[in-house]
């Protein structure tokens, strides 16, 4: 519903686990992700400084499992990663005020309401339908929901 742009931005694969550990808590929802498998355990007590501003608040509970893997390789956190993601999360929004410091932006691309609207406009127009093939590339979950006996992301 927002005029917010798509961005392509490099960072680090720590930044990556950061935005990951905001996302377990399910505060605002969980990130969806492309390339990237994570596992979370909601509800778990494991309270952190997440968003780094010198408070631990009542949501900051990192749910976030160890394992990450982005296409099928354990996450290196010192290794810079492309990511395509909305300015508004860059700009801070959703808890991530200061995660994209590290970030350099590479491309600004289009308002994304356009883009969906656009799409799905165009599918309309040629009479067509979302089929489940064309939406998941293969049978892997990208978000598990479950437990990690108490081995959290560092």
């Amino acid at each position: 519903p927002f005029d917010n742009y798509l961005q392509l931005t490099e960072i680090p694969g720590e930044d990556i686990v950061k935005i990951l550990k905001i996302a377990s808590t399910l505060k605002h929802g969980t990130m969806k992700v492309s390339g990237v498998q994570y596992k979370i355990e909601p509800g778990c007590q494991n309270p952190q400084d997440i968003n780094s501003d010198g408070t631990t608040e009542a949501w900051e509970n990192n749910c976030l499992c160890e394992e990450i893997l982005v296409n099928g390789t354990p996450i290196d956190r010192n290794k810079k990663y492309k990511l395509a993601i909305s300015d508004f999360l860059i700009n801070g929004g959703d808890s991530m005020a200061g995660i994209f410091n590290n970030a350099v932006i590479l491309d600004k691309g289009p308002v994304i309401k356009k883009t969906i609207l656009d799409y799905v406009m165009g599918m309309k127009a040629a009479n067509a339908c979302f089929k489940l093939d064309e939406l998941k590339k293969d049978d892997k979950p990208r978000i598990a929901v479950g437990t990690c006996g108490k081995k959290f992301a560092k």
